[in-house]
């Protein structure tokens, strides 16, 4: 089997057997297409046209960055489409944590700090 970013000779066809391929793969990681807006072909040797630049992301993706799609800019001067990611709805860092001492008085603050931080701890690993 070969790669998937295998070069190809102008002309040569790619098989069915390697879009399979790539599909399962695609499947086994639990990756889905990105939405993308603008065109459609992202790649162009001036008679043939095809759609071979995209993003792809999983569903943790989506739980931490809920809303994501990419424009497909036009260019002029290469053969691919530059893709942008767009966070349009992505809330802005806050700045400083300030901490108040009286919440050590909460019973549950222990309980409260643990769980925050082993949220924390799994989305780092992302």
């Amino acid at each position: 089997m070969q790669p998937f970013t295998q070069r190809r000779e102008e002309g040569e066809k790619i098989q069915s057997a390697e879009l399979i391929s790539f599909a399962k793969c695609l499947e086994d990681c639990e990756l889905q297409e990105v939405k993308s807006i603008g065109t459609f072909f992202t790649w162009t040797n001036r008679s043939t046209w095809s759609k071979i630049d995209t993003m792809v992301a999983n569903s943790r993706w989506y739980q931490e960055i809920e809303y994501t799609h990419i424009s497909c800019i036009t260019e002029e001067f290469s053969d691919h489409t530059p893709l942008k990611i767009n966070f349009p709805g992505c809330p802005k860092r806050r700045d400083h944590f300030k901490f108040c001492e009286i919440w050590c008085n909460d019973p549950k603050y222990k309980e409260i700090v643990q769980m925050q931080s082993q949220k924390r701890r799994k989305r780092n690993k992302m």
